[in-house]
Formats: C-alpha cells, sequence, structure tokens
C-alpha cells in the first residue's frame, strides 16, 4: 500500500478501497465469500516533508 500511496493521490486509492469494499458486500451478500477483507483496513497518511512544501510553492508561483 505505501507503493500507491506515492505513486497515487488519496483520493484515487479512497475510491478503489470504496469499490472493493462494494464488490465484497456483494460477494457476501451472495454467500460467495464469509468475511470482507478490506473490513478493518486502515488507510495510511502521506507524511509531507519539507521538500513537498517547497516544490509546491514553486510550481503555485510557476503556474501563475
Amino acid at each position: 500500500m505505501t507503493y500507491l500511496n506515492k505513486q497515487l493521490t488519496a483520493y484515487y486509492i479512497d475510491s478503489i478501497h470504496t469499490t472493493g469494499n462494494m464488490i465484497f458486500k456483494h460477494a457476501i451478500s451472495q454467500d460467495l465469500i464469509k468475511t470482507n477483507p478490506t473490513y478493518g483496513l486502515i488507510m495510511p497518511k502521506k507524511h509531507v516533508t519539507v521538500v513537498d512544501i517547497e516544490e509546491e510553492e514553486v510550481r503555485k508561483s510557476f503556474l501563475s
């Protein structure tokens, strides 16, 4: 999950988790599986470093 956290946005990862959760809930209702593997998953938070903040400021001033 750490690899995805570095490459994708938090919103995209959350949408992947939500979609998987809906699929597993449907599989439970169809008696295909007994437990939901996404239950209890804690989404990792992206740690922002000083370098990330400095690069973001350069991009903002560059685009304006």
